[in-house]
């Protein structure tokens, strides 16, 4: 290595030496985001004690959960109840027909 080749190598090194101080992670002045989502989460919750322990559900019912469960991994999920909040509309191409090229009247 040269000499020219060994100033620019050690100048080179002292620059990215030099990055440490400019992180603003790393800097001891600015503020440093330690513990804050914990501390964010402790602060949404009614009681901070369940973070550490849950409680029980008096009203649960294991057995209905387990049956909800065992529909779901045999795919015999049981249909929602149409609420009447909202219906979900078939959106119409040109042709007045839906994407699925079944024929559609009166749509938007």
């Amino acid at each position: 290595m040269n000499p020219r080749q060994r100033v620019l190598a050690i100048l080179l090194l002292s620059i990215v030496a030099g990055c440490q101080n400019t992180d603003p992670v790393l800097r001891p002045d600015l503020w440093n985001p330690v513990g804050v989502n914990e501390t964010n989460i402790a602060a949404m919750v009614a009681a901070p004690q369940d973070l550490v322990r849950g409680v029980d559900e008096p009203n649960a019912d294991g057995v209905r959960a387990v049956a909800a469960v065992r529909r779901l991994e045999t795919n015999h999920v049981k249909v929602l109840p149409d609420s009447g909040i909202s219906d979900i509309k078939i959106q119409v191409n040109g042709g007045g027909q839906a994407s699925d090229g079944a024929p559609v009247s009166g749509g938007t």
